[in-house]
């Protein structure tokens, strides 16, 4: 089974910070920075002073807007760095190998070294490595998506 996708920026940037919401670090940092937000207004704080400190607020909006607005920067500029996030890759799906194929590279995995398949509403993963992972789009499936998922299943995954 063979399947094209392009990822546009956009698609990208919108995925990666998904993912980055769904992150239960990320989540617990953004309730302490509400927290620390609503502790200042309510005159709450930890150290039992007379009046809540302000840097409640500075490190509250530091962790509910600056930490995403960081990291959405950084995919940013990760993705002008990196053409091959958006560019065009052929996935071609046997019983044997996995070949990823693009602009700039060419690579073979074995089945053995997928470690596991995830999915999401509109995307499906393959993670490769601890911290490498491939993401394709269902709707480059087309009505192909079946018959993916049976080859999937057929591996163990």
């Amino acid at each position: 089974m063979k399947i094209q996708t392009q990822i546009s920026q956009k698609e990208y940037l919108s995925l990666t910070m998904e993912l980055y919401f769904k992150r239960p670090l990320n989540l617990i940092f953004e309730l302490i920075g509400i927290l620390l937000i609503f502790c200042y207004f309510i005159n709450r704080n930890f150290e039992k002073l007379p009046k809540t400190p302000f840097y409640y607020v500075l490190f509250g909006v530091l962790l509910v807007v600056g930490n995403p607005l960081l990291f959405y920067f950084l995919i940013k500029n990760q993705i002008s760095k990196n053409p091959q996030l958006t560019e065009k890759i052929t996935y071609e799906f046997s019983p044997e190998i996995i070949k990823t194929s693009g602009e700039n590279f060419d690579e073979k995995i074995s089945w053995e070294n997928v470690l596991k398949i995830t999915e999401n509403k509109n995307w499906l993963f393959i993670h490769e490595k601890q911290k490498v992972m491939s993401f394709i789009p269902k709707s480059a499936f087309g009505e192909r998506y079946n018959d993916f998922k049976l080859l999937i299943e057929s591996k163990g995954l």
